[in-house]
């Protein structure tokens, strides 16, 4: 049987009863249900936390690159997924080999405020972005109305970090914030011409040498 919030008060609840009649037991007996409901307790602790945020979300969705928890709006996640599947297969095909620990998974709120509330209680960051991913669970946090700009860029920060170990210190955000240009239809997903992609305070000039050079060296 899944422990559920409900099992596991029902449970406490046993537990509550069951320490209360341990005074009437040998001392050797009390230190050894002692033992028992310290461990459960632990144990009840570590669910808890594991269980919360797929509680909050409770609808899945797995494609070839990513694991998405979410609350609403089926088709519109099945949408990301195929842009974030095809973001990585371009990658893949025309920048440079992006391996990582796949799938990743991504925990999409309904809103911005939810997505504040659930990294803070989950993950102990207490100002996150309207993207951030977590290196320490594997995992992309965000919410629906962020953008397909911050899925990409936030992703992209594991993939270079992982792979291209002697980037220059401008690629940290720069190649992240090269991505933000990659826009979905349907499918298919192309990545934006020189000019429709601006770098603040670079010549036209200057910002196809940069994107040319992240294509070349990368």
């Amino acid at each position: 049987m899944r422990l559920n919030s409900s099992n596991w008060t029902l449970l406490l609840h046993g537990m509550t009863k069951l320490f209360f009649g341990i005074s009437a037991m040998k001392t050797i007996d009390k230190k050894a249900v002692l033992a028992v409901l310290l461990l459960v307790s632990a144990l009840f602790a570590v669910a808890r936390t594991s269980q919360s945020y797929s509680e909050q979300l409770p609808l899945r969705q797995q494609s070839k690159y990513f694991d998405f928890r979410f609350k609403q709006h089926l088709e519109k996640i099945k949408a990301v997924a195929r842009f974030a599947d095809a973001f990585i297969d371009i990658v893949n095909r025309d920048f440079f080999e992006a391996e990582f620990d796949y799938p990743i998974r991504v925990l999409v709120t309904e809103d911005s405020a939810a997505h504040r509330t659930l990294v803070s209680e989950q993950f102990g960051v207490t100002d996150p972005t309207m993207g951030i991913f977590l290196y320490k669970y594997n995992l992309f946090a965000t919410y629906e109305d962020s953008g397909l700009g911050t899925f990409a860029h936030e992703i992209m920060h594991p993939l270079v970090e992982r792979n291209l170990k002697d980037r220059p210190v401008w690629a940290i955000e720069g190649i992240p914030t090269f991505f933000e240009s990659f826009t979905a239809t349907g499918e298919a997903m192309n990545w934006l011409s020189t000019g429709d992609f601006k770098i603040p305070g670079a010549s036209n000039n200057s910002e196809r040498i940069w994107r040319g050079s992240i294509c070349q060296k990368f």
